[in-house]
């Protein structure tokens, strides 16, 4: 068949011609590399795009010139240098990223060594190696010139000593920042530049302070307020008055963080000032005197995810389910902390929870009707903490048994017969075995003492430990008595570990 004829064969036959396929090819293989130039380089800008464009315009032109009898030598020797300068730099391009991708990976010594190996290395390593400064006195700090040097990189800076100055001069891109003067006495001159680093910082989205003088001055709770982009806010301090917590309010409209922990905290008479906190998730007011933080504050906050309610808290039970169920129905993690807390305070609770996957329950009088309205949640339930001496072995083994997508639980026994589901046939009156196996397979944090397996045969001990080792996933184990709650237990009459039971 001649050329004309095969020509024809692969048109009707639907084929491209091999000339065709093979140039195709080569426009697909360069259009792969130059995506992944574009996907390497994150940085590029509009202008350098448009000069990639115009270079692929000029390979696509030459290579169809290259075909063409009337192009030179010296024109394909072009092409060629261009090729090679393209592929040469993509390779650097890709290696740079490579090494970059790893530095995130590095502990600060190998990242240090790293960037000692070339000047390529070091433009890869040093922005990982200096994205986290700790400056303190029991820590070998960077050397003046450095922090000067690779300032513009630090993202994140823990302060415990006082180098603010050369600090606010030289670092303006930070995102995180941790300051702690515990067991030393600030000067206003301290607080003055830790003012003007924050706001010389518009970037600054964590701020997280321990102070053991008696309060902040104002002038910093001002330069607070005015960082916009913050959302996280820990204070840790001895007292806080109400002006210096009008601030701090006044700052909270935008968090969505805001932890303080202080001796004492004198909340404003009224808080008709801030009507909502609109993007708080997590709101803890720890107070060390007997000063109640009202409810109230908390109704404000309808994207709370999380609420601890503890001994002396202002307000009813009541107060409570109507915060869960109507003010905050988002709160996902709850712990209570209460003796006073019955029974059926608890049961009205739990059954005001909507979204709740995480609870702790402390020193309250939990018992049968606080667990039945527990079983609801027993579906999406993920964190269980129940510290209560009404919490029954039987209720730990069903909370094993039925609740799937748990992956903490912390109890306070569970008695071994619950376990292997011993009972007695009603038939012949003899013992028998049945156990159901726990379906909470994922869980990683497991803390329960199993007891009641002194004098017992070995092929007990066998079985649960056969039970645990199902737990795939298993990061923590206590399997230890609770000296709170176990005094009347003995060690002994835990499990056997030895090796004849596995």
């Amino acid at each position: 068949m001649d050329a004309g004829g095969m020509a024809k064969a692969y048109i009707v036959l639907g084929m491209q011609h091999p000339n065709k396929q093979r140039e195709k090819q080569s426009q697909i293989l360069k259009e792969r590399m130059v995506n992944n130039y574009f996907f390497l380089n994150n940085t590029t800008d509009v202008e350098s795009g448009e000069e990639e464009e115009k270079e692929e315009e000029e390979e696509e032109e030459g290579e169809e010139e290259e075909g063409e009898e009337e192009e030179g030598e010296e024109e394909e020797d072009e092409e060629e240098e261009e090729g090679a300068a393209l592929l040469k730099l993509n390779a650097t391009v890709s290696l740079f990223a490579i090494r970059s991708i790893v530095a995130q990976f590095l502990n600060r010594s190998d990242l240090a060594t790293a960037a000692r190996v070339s000047r390529s290395w070091n433009a890869s390593f040093i922005p990982s190696l200096y994205s986290e400064v700790h400056w303190c006195p029991e820590l070998k700090n960077p050397l003046n010139e450095n922090i000067i040097t690779y300032a513009d990189h630090i993202r994140q800076l823990h302060l415990m000593m006082d180098q603010f100055q050369l600090l606010t001069e030289h670092c303006t891109k930070l995102e995180v920042l941790h300051i702690s003067f515990e067991g030393q006495d600030p000067d206003p001159e301290d607080w003055d530049h830790l003012s003007t680093l924050v706001r010389r910082n518009p970037r600054i989205k964590s701020i997280d302070i321990r102070d053991d003088s008696l309060e902040p001055p104002e002038a910093f709770l001002e330069a607070l307020s005015a960082c916009s982009p913050l959302r996280n806010l820990d204070i840790r301090m001895h007292k806080l008055d109400e002006i210096r917590m009008e601030l701090i309010l006044d700052t909270a409209i935008r968090l969505e963080y805001l932890r303080i922990s202080c001796f004492k905290i004198l909340l404003p008479k009224s808080l008709d000032k801030w009507p909502c906190f609109p993007v708080m998730k997590e709101l803890t007011l720890d107070a060390t005197t007997e000063v109640p933080i009202p409810i109230e504050i908390f109704r404000k906050c309808p994207k709370l995810r999380k609420f601890i309610w503890c001994e002396g808290t202002p307000g009813s039970v009541l107060d409570l389910c109507d915060l869960l169920m109507i003010h905050c129905p988002l709160i996902k993690n709850l712990k209570l902390f209460s003796e006073s807390l019955t029974d059926l305070d608890l049961s009205l609770i739990l059954d005001s929870c909507r979204e709740v996957t995480s609870l702790s329950i402390y020193y309250s009088m939990f018992g049968e009707q606080a667990f039945q309205s527990l079983k609801r949640l027993f579906p999406k339930i993920q964190k269980l903490n129940i510290k209560c001496r009404g919490m029954t072995s039987a209720m730990v083994q069903q909370i094993m048994t039925s609740c799937p997508n748990l992956l903490e639980f912390s109890g306070i026994s569970l008695d071994a017969p619950d376990l292997l589901g011993i009972a007695k046939d009603e038939v012949t009156g003899e013992q028998k075995m049945v156990t159901q196996d726990w379906i909470c397979t994922h869980i990683q944090d497991l803390d329960i003492f199993i007891n009641g397996l002194e004098g017992k045969p070995e092929d007990w001990h066998r079985r649960i430990l056969q039970q645990i080792g199902r737990l795939k996933k298993l990061q923590f184990l206590t399997l230890a008595p609770d000296e709170d709650y176990n005094t009347h237990r003995s060690a002994y009459d835990g499990l056997n570990f030895s090796l004849r039971t596995g």
